[in-house]
């Protein structure tokens, strides 16, 4: 599309400036008065309206253009909205695993009631992010 967008600029900018060349030389009459007078008349009106033509395929082209990014920007605002929220529920586990998981899970012994109060805690945690997540309208 992007390609389309400038073939259409660039036939715009030829028409339009062969138009003005040859609507000089039809003011001054180049190649003289009659038959060659109307020819390029008709010649500067066909750049005209090609140059019209290109403008108007060139504008709805850049709002095609306009609207598929717009529709890819929205999925990825999307997306990157929801990494936020999962990033946001699995932030605090993450901290309080790194913390206490190395002291309640060794080789020797593992401290099983605390490691069950550390997962309720998490859970809980986990549980209370999603909930105002959720009501935040988030997901």
């Amino acid at each position: 599309m992007f390609r389309a967008r400038h073939g259409l600029l660039t036939v715009s900018t030829m028409s339009a400036l062969s138009r003005e060349v040859y609507s000089r030389m039809a003011t001054i009459t180049a190649c003289g008065p009659g038959h060659g007078q109307s020819l390029l008349l008709d010649a500067v009106d066909q750049f005209h309206h090609l140059s019209v033509m290109a403008e108007t395929q060139k504008a709805y082209l850049h709002g095609t253009i306009e609207f598929y990014q717009a529709r890819t920007n929205t999925k990825m605002t999307i997306a990157a909205e929801r990494l936020a929220v999962i990033a946001a529920v699995t932030l605090p586990i993450t901290a309080l695993s790194s913390v206490l998981g190395m002291n309640l899970i060794v080789n020797d012994e593992t401290h099983w009631i605390l490691l069950a109060i550390t997962l309720a805690v998490m859970m809980a945690m986990s549980t209370t992010l999603l909930v105002w997540a959720k009501r935040k309208g988030w997901f």
